[in-house]
């Protein structure tokens, strides 16, 4: 083979042998080793474009006032009727939890906030904090300790804008379900994908040969540099043993390609890439799942499949089609949305784990990149969860805290503080604060949600 002579052709064959993607400095995370946890635990969180009303998820049985200086309300959803485009998770209402009153403010608004949605941050001009996927990532040992998946209408494999590993660290959401099977079940693949996994082996073999004899001749800056590169490597390396030794349990779960995954509608290559990450769940390969129906500001989704003939962008702006208001039209995506969630709940509710289930283990977040409208001002953030946890955190309710600019006003900083304590890796505080609040209403998790 071909010696390499400097850092830049390391890094270019190194690019090469990842397949472009999973080599690279700001996707590390996707490779790296965290610590370890005995107890199952799965994060799931599921992002949709161009806002989540909370109307849509209010039980006709609760009457909120966001003008009313209230207590928290917490109510149960027993005896309750979900609206309809809660529906969908019906068959789960004993583990759902609509949560109603956080604000985000500080992550801006508008058409989306990019990072800030699981970063509790604003993210305009790049990837500014460590999001809540990033964050919960680490507390897992799995051979992709991150799996982020998305779909744009636009022909892109991979997109950013959604999670990161820290500042200036943006993670990769791979918008191609057909990649995502790939990179995640190649290594039980046959035909071409089975040649290029062996071409992309034989490529990272030949760099580790190599890559020693560069690495010393490097001082300074640039050895720190390669170093990162190096650690990446390795990191392939575990990676390339584990899925060696996971051939069985992967040959059993891999899901089947179907057209779906090249389909030019947004909302079929979506549920494609729920596919993929109920296969990537249940056979072991991740615990920390991000679905992003739109990436990175790319949020005008067409829905065709739906019997929908305009795009997001419009239904925001309040166009009909015909003859059904824009309401109707976001109540019939989100639905949609929901029901792609509600598969998957019964996807993991179907493999037996422990003395239950994998969705007893699991928590489902559902949100909107730009929180409660269209152009949001991120005063208030809705929210529907699926799950306990394995018992960690409380269920079947309907929580309202105080609303912005009201005392007892919560953020969505404290929501992912929750998670993280639920996980066994608490923080005193996440993102950035909102300086227009009382700080100490901003630390901390929601210990009425802590069981």
């Amino acid at each position: 083979m071909w010696p390499i002579s400097n850092r830049r052709e390391f890094l270019r064959l190194a690019s090469t042998a990842a397949g472009g993607l999973l080599l690279a400095p700001g996707a590390r995370p996707l490779i790296s080793s965290p610590q370890s946890s005995a107890a199952p635990r799965r994060f799931v969180f599921v992002t949709i474009s161009n806002g989540l009303s909370a109307k849509l998820l209010q039980p006709a049985e609760v009457k909120r006032d966001p003008a009313a200086d209230a207590r928290l309300a917490d109510l149960p959803l027993a005896g309750m009727k979900l609206p309809p485009a809660l529906e969908p998770l019906e068959p789960y209402k004993n583990r759902l939890t609509i949560l109603q009153g956080l604000s985000g403010k500080i992550a801006g608004g508008g058409h989306f906030t990019l990072h800030g949605a699981l970063g509790a941050c604003s993210s305009r001009a790049g990837a500014f904090a460590e999001t809540i996927d990033l964050a919960l990532a680490k507390t897992r040992n799995t051979i992709f300790p991150h799996l982020g998946l998305g779909v744009v209408t636009q022909e892109v494999s991979v997109a950013y804008g959604r999670s990161a590993a820290g500042r200036d660290q943006p993670v990769p959401s791979i918008c191609s379900p057909e990649l995502a099977h790939n990179q995640l079940f190649a290594s039980v693949a046959q035909g071409e994908a089975r040649q290029a996994l062996e071409a992309r082996d034989t490529l990272i073999d030949f760099l580790g040969k190599d890559l020693k004899k560069l690495d010393a001749t490097l001082t300074g800056d640039e050895r720190k540099k390669m170093d990162v590169h190096v650690d990446g490597y390795q990191a392939m390396l575990d990676r390339r043993s584990r899925l060696d030794r996971m051939k069985d349990t992967l040959r059993k779960h891999v899901p089947a390609i179907t057209p779906a995954y090249t389909s030019d509608d947004p909302m079929e290559r979506l549920s494609a890439q729920f596919d993929v990450s109920a296969a990537a769940l249940i056979s072991g390969l991740t615990d920390v799942v991000t679905i992003s129906s739109g990436v990175g500001g790319m949020w005008n989704m067409t829905f065709k499949s739906l019997g929908i003939a305009i795009g997001s962008h419009p239904i925001g702006h309040g166009q009909s089609d015909n003859g059904r208001p824009a309401g109707e039209l976001a109540q019939i995506v989100r639905r949609y949305h929901l029901q792609l969630i509600g598969g998957l709940a019964r996807k993991l509710q179907a493999v037996p784990e422990g003395n239950g289930t994998m969705l007893d283990n699991t928590v489902i977040v559902f949100l909107s990149d730009s929180a409660e409208a269209h152009h949001s001002s991120c005063h208030e953030w809705p929210m529907v969860v699926l799950g306990t946890l394995g018992g960690r955190l409380k269920s079947g309710r309907y929580l309202e805290y105080p609303h912005y600019g009201r005392p007892g006003n919560r953020t969505v900083a404290n929501w992912y503080l929750t998670l993280l304590e639920a996980a066994g890796a608490p923080r005193p505080s996440f993102g950035v604060q909102d300086p227009s609040m009382d700080p100490q209403d901003q630390k901390g998790p929601l210990k009425e949600l802590l069981a």
